[in-house]
């Protein structure tokens, strides 16, 4: 257990409040990033090709992980 009482993550997945802000994108930027669509984003999700967000709601981010995965659906 570590000192602030919260256990550590062992998956490959940071937990958002270790993840910098700098490495956060909203759904705009994963967007434009990808070259798709806010829309195109969500309904990827909705089908399971690309992980839900981290976060909720309007603090809701998007990582590497999912330029990589909207990358790889382009290909």
């Amino acid at each position: 257990m570590s000192l602030n009482g919260a256990m550590p993550t062992h998956d490959n997945h940071p937990s958002p409040d270790d993840t910098p802000a700098g490495d956060r994108l909203t759904l705009d930027d994963l967007a434009s990033l990808t070259g798709t669509t806010p829309r195109t984003v969500r309904f990827y999700i909705q089908q399971g090709l690309v992980s839900r967000p981290e976060g909720a709601k309007r603090g809701a981010f998007y990582l590497r992980r999912h330029v990589e995965q909207l990358l790889m659906i382009r290909r």
